[in-house]
């Protein structure tokens, strides 16, 4: 028997239960310690995160000004105007829901499931065994990197964290076959 047909006759009498309950536990617990202000109403942190109070969201929601006074002393050009479609989307959610919502779903909660998919999904496409799978998501999603961004406030630099993954991913899938669809997908 080769190692490569173990995975396939490995059966489930064979497992260790108490020990992969311990670890499960092991991961889970910590996991839900750190992520546990996604899940609790309130501001989810005290950082770099955009707050705007709700004169500002309807600001967010009205035509993007090419000359604008947020961050320049006496005005001047406003060097943030490619966002803009994403901070209309921002203002929208906003100001039907509040601004912690809004910052949960339009930044946090896209960037840790795209930080734990993505690596699954490289891994995968890597043809590498489920256990590489499931600890890469793992280390990818909790180490001190991350969690620092996300507790800090960093959304936009959590955001493209968690994007990462998903553009290596892509970027090897064009190198293996270089096609017009796979520049695409």
């Amino acid at each position: 028997m080769s190692i490569y047909n173990w995975g396939v006759r490995f059966k489930l009498e064979r497992i260790n239960w108490p020990l992969a309950l311990g670890i499960g536990l092991g991961i889970l617990i910590p996991a839900l310690i750190v992520f546990k202000n996604f899940l609790l109403p309130g501001p989810l942190v005290w950082g770099d995160a955009p707050f705007f109070y709700s004169p500002g969201l309807k600001e967010l929601i009205a035509e993007p000004l090419s000359w604008t006074n947020h961050g320049n002393a006496f005005g001047g050009v406003n060097p943030l105007i490619f966002i803009s479609p994403l901070m209309f989307v921002y203002g929208l959610i906003g100001k039907f829901i509040g601004n912690d919502l809004a910052i949960r779903i339009l930044f946090y909660f896209p960037a840790l499931v795209l930080a734990i998919v993505g690596p699954v999904l490289l891994a995968r496409y890597l043809k590498l065994s489920k256990t590489v799978w499931f600890f890469s998501s793992i280390v990818y999603t909790l180490n001190t990197y991350y969690l620092l961004l996300v507790d800090g406030g960093q959304v936009g630099i959590a955001l493209a964290y968690g994007i990462f993954p998903l553009t290596l991913l892509f970027l090897k899938k064009l190198l293996d076959t270089p096609t017009l669809k796979n520049f695409y997908l």
